[in-house]
């Protein structure tokens, strides 16, 4: 199946015929810097399964009349699941009787509104802690564990400012082009590496131009960097909440074959199976006083490439260093 970017599967289900409904949660869901941005494949039966490069090859040059360097490459086989994100929206009808279908819109909107901060929230932060992690997807956070390769130290002990030369190379640990890249940080770091255009002894490399959404965005050094907001229980997603009141920044490189999330299928009003998010209103319950909304969203995620990612942690809020 082929990867797409949530706005372009958003594009493609409005050109199919998506309800009202449906293109309400799309809107909602990409009211985010970094949701737009994230690319889903298809997969089939809740899970995907790739190689991941592990070991090149040999590439040494010979001689006249020796044999070839056969050595192999090796491939590691890894595997991502789904997990089942949505909710029966319920309200009950006396409130509908009284104040009409407005009351369960608002219900439905607020819904829309926290899994957008939800799925953002979990993409950094998911699996990490908790007796509900097994339900959630596993983030950045989760697969670039301090004392891994590609989690890299701002500064020792209990942290320190941020050090735009550990930045950078945070930067040089994801393996793609600057313009294939993007920096995802809180928006009170962001707003602390921007102080450094104004710091001379600092200097940073800050630009602004407009992004491939038409919105204005802040490149660092050429590599976009997305702010994350606040989750579904209005937690800074990335706040100064690690050990020692720290915080982490990670640079992605997105899509296949690289930092990629995964979805499923769900059957729709129709009871045909239909790719990705699938929402429907089921009318009034059987058993309760209540009006239903359903929705359906298997979602997952996948790094498939080990240079694809990194994380830069032990950053402190304070002004950025050189």
């Amino acid at each position: 199946m082929a990867t797409l970017t949530l706005y372009e599967i958003q594009n493609a289900r409005i050109s199919a015929g998506a309800s009202p409904l449906e293109q309400a949660f799309y809107s909602g869901i990409m009211m985010s810097e970094l949701n737009p941005m994230l690319p889903f494949k298809t997969v089939d039966n809740g899970a995907d399964v790739f190689g991941i490069e592990d070991e090149l090859p040999g590439a040494e040059p010979r001689l006249f009349n020796e044999a070839n360097d056969d050595s192999l490459g090796t491939v590691r086989t890894e595997s991502e699941v789904t997990k089942i994100y949505g909710k029966d929206i319920k309200t009950d009808i006396a409130l509908i009787n009284r104040f009409g279908m407005d009351r369960h819109l608002v219900q439905v909107n607020l819904y829309i509104k926290a899994l957008r901060l939800r799925i953002e929230r979990d993409f950094i932060k998911g699996g990490t802690v908790g007796e509900r992690a097994a339900a959630e997807f596993d983030g950045l956070e989760k697969r670039l564990t301090v004392g891994s390769s590609q989690c890299i130290a701002n500064a020792s002990g209990s942290g320190g400012a941020l050090s735009l030369d550990k930045l950078d190379d945070l930067l040089r640990a994801v393996d793609v082009p600057a313009t294939d890249k993007i920096l995802v940080m809180g928006q009170k770091m962001a707003q602390r590496l921007g102080q450094t255009v104004r710091n001379g002894s600092v200097a940073g490399s800050i630009d602004q131009r407009m992004d491939e959404f038409g919105r204005q965005a802040e490149y660092y050094n050429s590599v976009k960097i997305v702010k994350t907001d606040v989750d579904n229980k209005n937690v800074a997603i990335q706040g100064f909440t690690e050990a020692n009141n720290t915080t982490s920044i990670y640079c992605a490189a997105l899509g296949e074959g690289l930092v990629s999330c995964i979805q499923g299928r769900a059957m729709n009003e129709n009871r045909e199976m239909q790719d990705g998010l699938v929402v429907y209103d089921v009318g009034e319950s059987d058993s309760t006083p209540h009006f239903i909304t359903r929705m359906n969203w298997d979602v997952g995620m996948a790094i498939k490439n080990k240079r694809a990612a990194a994380r830069l942690f032990n950053v402190t809020d304070a002004p950025a260093v050189a």
